[in-house]
């Protein structure tokens, strides 16, 4: 694992939007904000992994100052070359009964990138990623020995290389809330995490 930090991310990450799209979460994906319904979390999931599926080299993801309710399980892989500008909210929904899981029952993670590629995670002030681990922690000591570890991480990257992370916060995670595994080239800046675990 080798963690940097240099300003070369940051050029890059800017840099990659030159020729690229920027695509708008609502007005040009469909998604809902500002609605905190069961049917808009899952009707935002859906249209969050179809976006980041659909994602090219230079684009810039781009989510207004509102508030998205989201479902969990949202994964995207192989994104290279792309900036996810959040300059409001992405809320995960406190439903555990509806939230996704694998065959086995273990619920999957808020959000999860894997195999990315010069990929900036950026806001103009500070965008929010929030968990509503309240529900998940539930009354302290007996919560957690209902879930044990079945509580999603509220944000996963793995086998990934030269990210930046800026003005972003984290919070309320159900679980792990900032995670890095296999990184070839990771930035976080102005402590926007609180707990954070890299290797």
């Amino acid at each position: 694992m080798k963690l940097t930090t240099t300003c070369a991310l940051a050029l890059l990450g800017a840099a990659g939007t030159a020729y690229g799209r920027v695509i708008d979460f609502e007005t040009d994906a469909g998604g809902i904000p500002d609605s905190k319904t069961l049917d808009t979390a899952w009707a935002n999931g859906r249209l969050l992994n179809k976006t980041l599926a659909s994602l090219e080299s230079g684009d810039e993801l781009l989510f207004q100052n509102k508030t998205y309710y989201t479902m969990g399980g949202i994964q995207a892989d192989g994104l290279k070359d792309v900036v996810i500008r959040i300059e409001g909210t992405i809320e995960y929904s406190d439903d555990m009964k509806q939230w996704p899981r694998r065959q086995d029952d273990s619920v999957l993670e808020c959000l999860s990138f894997t195999n990315a590629e010069n990929v900036t995670f950026t806001s103009s002030n500070k965008g929010v990623f929030q968990g509503n681990g309240d529900t998940w922690w539930g009354i302290p000591g007996v919560g957690y020995l209902e879930r044990t570890e079945n509580r999603p991480r509220l944000f996963h990257m793995d086998t990934c290389k030269s990210v930046l992370v800026e003005n972003i916060r984290f919070l309320q995670s159900p679980y792990w809330t900032f995670t890095a595994n296999s990184m070839d080239g990771l930035e976080v800046l102005e402590q926007t995490v609180p707990f954070c675990f890299a290797q």
